[in-house]
């Protein structure tokens, strides 16, 4: 969501790699953090999306561009005159999308997804919802991917994922001031993945990709997830104001394998990974430590209730959430606060504050059997934030906020798969987001945010800044439309660089008579930086009618001046050569059809 607080004009609608094709989201509410007791079970951002229901007037559409095809259409069902129904199908084929632009090196990926939502009106009071989204990819990089890249990249990798989800949603008023809604759902994911490596230096430089020595599936990893779930919630209005209550109940089955097929040499690895003797400059992977199966069912529930207190210029939220983690045996109280202040039509402050809690991912839990008992990480949360009308078109929205970590899920090396709890740390900054709303044809925002992030893992080497971390991130963006048949948009984004480990490199790590490997050892602890990183993407669209049918013809470019795509260096283990990655420009071109009949 281009790193931002929550544009919605870029919320809105999904994105380019997104399960949401463009236009299919009517509404995005985007919490940072501080959001409410009815959710619970993540302690990252709140994303909440409302697909579109189907319009009254019908209408079709189909896009046709290099990565491949989608088709959609919005309307009545033609079955039950009460009956609205929305359907879009897309297929990315980014293999031939690659093959035009002359990036055949990156390997093959495609991606499908299928959305169908209905809404079915009975009489003034009642609702129901039908929502179905299914979403196969492919990812694929095999030798033929091989021998196309520069410096002979020797890592093959093959991924395949179906992912499945199927609701049905009651909306019902009960008396003048209450609604209740009820929801049901199924969710599968399938999820194969694997890698291996190839030798292309072990032949002569001319020899077909066929010829070149392999060893597929080294690692394979299965997941496999079936969740059902049941959730209720009411709202009404009383004396103080309103309130929401509601519970959940989640039954999952899960079945993880992770099987490596024989021994395998990393030459990149940390100083404190376990190798048999400080010689020895390389890790070697072990069956008997990686080789790990998780199967387990479990039922998780949880509950909330949330009181507003509405007087004067005030607002004020008091919430509280129960959940238990079944898979960590864990009983979880969670209160929140949320307080507002609106002085003046124009102004807003708010001050939120509540215990938040993320269960550790099923991989993690299944990468060893000692992780089943991992507990959920505890964030304690601290915010305060303005919104700010300026003028008829401008808005300024700022929040600051301070963030205290505790039981995070830390690794202890490279060769087996053992987490704990150990970890901590703390997290503070602020936000700014200015926008100018559209007005004169054109709109506008800029963005700035500020991080500071640290984590400890207890294990006697001290504080160091998360991973992923960047101090600053700034964005500005523009949409214009010049006229009725064209418009633009451009956004450029600057991020400064992610923590980054200091490292020496070993020559000739295999001994004499064997293939020439060079390994890359990392002596600290995200103590350096990778380069500071800036993008810019550009989007031109031109709009034609013929008849009844609207046509788009448009041109979406991203990273136009081709810079480097995170700032992060590569390492050679043939040759030794640290390598900075460069970036390609992406630029996507095509066609979309739009009629209402």
């Amino acid at each position: 969501f281009d790193a931002s607080l929550g544009e919605l004009e870029n919320i809105g609608g999904g994105g380019r790699f997104s399960i949401f094709a463009p236009n299919l989201i009517q509404g995005a509410e985007f919490s940072p953090g501080g959001w409410g007791a009815a959710y619970g079970g993540k302690a990252g951002s709140l994303l909440k999306l409302d697909v579109i229901d189907g319009a009254q007037t019908p209408s079709a559409s189909l896009r046709v561009d290099l990565a491949g095809l989608e088709v959609g259409y919005e309307g009545p069902s033609g079955i039950d005159d009460d009956t609205s129904i929305v359907f879009n199908a897309r297929h990315l084929d980014f293999g031939n999308f690659f093959d035009v632009i002359g990036e055949n090196d990156i390997g093959d990926p495609r991606m499908s997804d299928v959305l169908f939502k209905s809404v079915t009106e009975i009489g003034n009071e009642h609702s129901v919802e039908f929502l179905l989204l299914h979403s196969p990819e492919e990812f694929r990089r095999d030798l033929e991917h091989v021998v196309e890249s520069e410096d002979l990249e020797e890592n093959i990798s093959y991924l395949e994922q179906d992912s499945t989800l199927v609701g049905v949603t009651w909306h019902a008023l009960v008396g003048q001031t209450s609604e209740l809604s009820t929801n049901l759902y199924y969710r599968i994911s399938d999820k194969f993945s694997s890698q291996g490596e190839s030798y292309p230096d072990l032949v002569p430089p001319a020899t077909p990709y066929n010829g070149i020595p392999v060893r597929r599936d080294l690692l394979t990893l299965s997941e496999d997830e079936t969740e059902i779930g049941l959730r209720t919630d009411f709202a009404t209005f009383n004396q103080f104001g309103e309130l929401t209550a509601g519970a959940e109940v989640r039954s999952f089955d899960l079945t993880f394998e992770t099987t490596l097929r024989e021994e395998w040499q990393r030459f990149i690895y940390a100083y404190d990974d376990y190798r048999p003797s400080p010689d020895q400059k390389y890790i070697v992977l072990q069956p008997d430590s990686i080789n790990s199966a998780y199967d387990i069912s479990a039922i998780s529930y949880a509950a909330y209730v949330d009181q507003a207190y509405e007087f004067d210029y005030w607002q004020v939220n008091t919430g509280v959430r129960y959940d238990y983690d079944d898979l960590a045996e864990q009983h979880l109280l969670s209160p929140r606060l949320n307080i507002s202040w609106f002085p003046t039509s124009t102004s807003r402050y708010s001050l939120t504050t509540g215990l938040f809690y993320q269960a550790p991912s099923f991989l993690d839990r299944a990468s060893d059997p000692a992780n089943a008992s991992l507990e959920n990480e505890k964030i304690t949360h601290f915010s305060l934030g303005g919104d700010w009308r300026l003028s008829e078109n401008y808005n300024l929205l700022a929040e600051a906020y301070y963030q205290k970590l505790d039981k995070l899920v830390v690794d202890s090396n490279r060769t087996d798969g053992l987490l704990s709890n150990n970890g901590e740390g703390e997290s503070y900054g602020f936000d700014t987001v200015l926008t100018r709303h559209f007005s004169d044809d054109w709109s506008a925002d800029a963005t700035y945010s500020y991080n500071q992030s640290t984590r400890n893992d207890n294990d006697g080497e001290g504080d160091y800044d998360a991973d992923y971390h960047r101090s600053h991130v700034f964005s500005i963006g523009a949409k214009w439309e010049i006229n009725d048949a064209w418009k633009v948009g451009a956004r450029w984004k600057y991020f400064t660089g992610t923590p980054a480990d200091e490292y020496i490199t070993h020559d000739n790590v295999l001994g004499d008579g064997n293939p020439q490997r060079f390994s890359k050892e990392y002596t600290t602890n995200n103590t350096e930086r990778n380069d500071d990183f800036h993008q810019l993407n550009v989007r031109l669209d031109y709009y034609r009618t013929f008849g009844d049918v609207n046509v788009i013809a448009f041109l979406d470019i991203v990273n136009v001046l081709g810079t480097s795509v995170d700032g992060e260096e590569s390492f050679d283990v043939k040759t030794g050569e640290v390598l900075d990655e460069d970036g390609d420009i992406m630029p996507m071109i095509g066609l979309k059809f739009e009629t209402t009949f």
